[in-house]
């Protein structure tokens, strides 16, 4: 074979073979481990969660002697160690202190790093991650950025106790390269946030925030600077307690749906996950809409402007409505160009959820057989098992309205 062909042969194989195996196959020839090599320091992964810093430390050592190495890095993701490790508060910070200034050190030898990742733990402190986000955001051709919070704690810390990668977010969009972004994002009560001037003109196209708890005014701030988005998924993490007021128990869909709207010309995705917690003794599933001490308010609004919104993922009370006397219908709400529709399970335990499987299926049964543009491609929803009486009746309808418009239908049955 061509000398020319041998690496991209390697390449496929590295794609499919474990790490280990390709290692050893790069012993076997002098000229197989040129090729190789380089291949293996294309994309590096390091679980540091349960161990000490010697394998970054190797790994720092070996990149600062072989630069040629280092320009082959492209993809970097890591996990610090957390609480599971047995370690005292004080120590793991030390500890995370210490693995986050070797990571600084190595990503300022990396200078064709495209993608990094990072699970650390809850909370690294703003000056802990001060050196290595000057290391992180100076690299020129980085494009996806990821950074989540692993709380391993019990119980877990509350949100709103203090920010949590809110200078990470700001720099992020000082990034011009940068496409992609997904953050596990929180305000706390004196957050920077609302006093943090965020550029209008940022590139990302695609932003998911996971655990989110923030106010909408600040959701709506950050949309604001992202002129390009088209991809969005926000999974927030609300509580029953009144743990910070300027967040409040509520989460309003109508704010909701009105700071969206800042990329309504723009979206292709959308993605909203609501789940309710609570650190005292409230039973969350009795919340409900108006009138309740937590939960929804409002809805999101009509969808019908997002011409290009193709797929949407949320909860039916999201966009129908808490109450029935809303009347909303999926024909007046949702966009002509959607293509993937998926209603998630996120309030199925509430006892005053009025979507339960049967009503939700008559909705879906009269949109689907009222639309005039083409027909779904794809319907996903999720049911708790051993349906009966009329859900099962509703099933049969919503899987024969499926097969007539040649809609892929995927079940989520979820263990009662």
């Amino acid at each position: 074979m061509p000398t020319p062909y041998i690496p991209a042969v390697w390449r496929r194989v590295c794609a499919y073979a474990d790490v280990s195996d390709f290692a050893a196959l790069c012993r076997v020839t002098p000229p197989l481990y040129d090729i190789c090599q380089t291949l293996l320091y294309n994309s590096i992964a390091l679980d540091l969660s349960k161990k000490d810093t010697s394998p970054l430390s190797l790994l720092c050592r070996t990149l600062k002697k072989r630069s040629d190495l280092a320009l082959c890095v492209e993809h970097l993701h890591l996990r610090l160690s957390d609480s599971n490790s047995k370690q005292a508060v004080d120590a793991l910070a030390h500890e995370n202190h210490t693995q986050l200034s070797i990571i600084s050190s190595i990503l300022k030898v990396c200078p064709n790093v495209q993608s990094f990742g990072i699970v650390h733990p809850y909370p690294l402190s703003d000056l802990t991650i001060q050196d290595f986000q000057e290391s992180l955001f100076r690299l020129c051709r980085l494009r996806e950025l990821e950074f989540i919070v692993q709380d391993t704690e019990w119980p877990p810390h509350i949100p709103g106790e203090a920010d949590v990668n809110i200078s990470v977010l700001a720099k992020a969009f000082g990034v011009s390269s940068l496409a992609s972004v997904a953050l596990t994002l929180q305000e706390g009560p004196d957050s920077l946030l609302p006093t943090i001037d965020l550029p209008t003109r940022t590139n990302i196209t695609g932003l998911n925030l996971s655990e989110c708890y923030l106010s909408m005014h600040s959701l709506d701030k950050i949309l604001r600077a992202l002129p390009r988005l088209t991809h969005l998924s926000l999974g927030f993490l609300w509580y029953a307690d009144p743990v910070n007021s300027r967040v409040g128990q509520h989460l309003d869909c109508e704010i909701l749906g009105k700071a969206l709207m800042n990329c309504s010309s723009t979206l292709k995705s959308l993605g909203i996950a609501i789940q309710f917690e609570s650190r005292a003794s409230v039973d969350v599933g009795t919340g409900s809409g108006k009138g309740s001490n937590w939960g929804l308010l409002h809805t999101l609004g009509s969808l019908r402007s997002y011409r290009n919104l193709t797929s949407l993922e949320l909860a039916p009370e999201v966009i129908l409505g808490w109450g029935e006397e809303d009347e909303i219908q999926l024909l007046d709400v949702l966009p002509d160009s959607l293509r993937h529709l998926c209603f998630r399970l996120d309030f199925g335990t509430w006892s005053l959820s009025p979507w339960d499987f049967a009503p939700l299926a008559e909705s879906l049964l009269c949109y689907m057989a009222n639309r005039d543009t083409p027909a779904l491609e794809s319907l996903a929803m999720a049911y708790y098992e051993e349906l009966e009486g009329e859900d099962l009746a509703s099933l049969d309808l919503i899987k024969s309205q499926c097969r007539k418009s040649q809609t892929r239908l995927h079940l989520n049955i979820v263990p009662s």
